[in-house]
């Protein structure tokens, strides 16, 4: 769905599935489920909270159980899917 040039105040806001084009979002939570993929675009975010439900929460627990076995290599394996998020990594 698109939503253009809204603002949002003081809302839980479900990201799945949704496409926000200029949009103003003030004390928000924004939640991620992980069931279908967003977009963003040229919004502003003051002040929110973002979170994960459902698959997407899944896949950040694993993550953060694989990075408190201590494991070198699991450690590792973490550190590389991080330095992809920041863009500093290979995809």
């Amino acid at each position: 769905m698109q939503i253009k040039e809204t603002d949002f105040e003081s809302q839980e806001i479900t990201l799945d599935f949704h496409r926000f084009s200029h949009c103003t979002f003030r004390s928000c939570r924004l939640r991620f489920h992980g069931y279908e993929a967003y977009e963003v675009i040229s919004c502003k975010f003051l002040n929110c909270q973002w979170d994960f439900a459902g698959p997407a929460l899944l896949a950040f627990e694993h993550l953060k159980r694989l990075y408190a076995s201590g494991d070198a290599e699991l450690r590792a394996n973490v550190d590389t899917k991080l330095a992809e998020i920041r863009g500093q990594g290979a995809k």
